[in-house]
C-alpha cells in the first residue's frame, strides 16, 4: 500500500472524471504520459518528466454559460507507433 503519491500536479479547475495513461517502461513507445478529463470540460495530456500540462485542449465560450456542458466524461490514448505520435 502506497501512503505518499508517486507522482502529483495540480492542472485541472474541477473534478477529473476521467484518465488514462500510456507508453514508459517497455509498454508501447515513447515516455510515460497520462491524459486527463475533468468537470472543467479540459482534457490534459501529462508527461510525468514535467510539472505541467503538456497539451491543454479548452472548450470554447463562457465557463459560467448554465446552457453548455463542459463535462468530459471519456478519455482515451490510441496508438503509439513511435516516440513523437499519440492519439488521444
Amino acid at each position: 500500500r502506497i501512503r505518499t503519491p508517486i507522482w502529483s500536479v495540480k492542472g485541472h479547475e474541477s473534478l477529473v472524471n476521467c484518465i488514462d495513461g500510456c507508453g514508459g517502461l517497455g509498454i508501447g513507445s515513447g515516455a510515460a504520459e497520462l491524459v486527463t478529463g475533468s468537470r472543467d470540460g479540459c482534457v490534459k495530456v501529462w508527461d510525468s518528466r514535467v510539472d505541467r500540462a503538456v497539451v491543454s485542449l479548452e472548450p470554447d465560450g463562457d465557463p459560467n454559460d448554465v446552457h453548455s456542458s463542459r463535462d468530459c466524461w471519456a478519455v482515451s490514448f490510441g496508438s503509439s507507433f513511435n516516440d513523437e505520435e499519440r492519439c488521444v
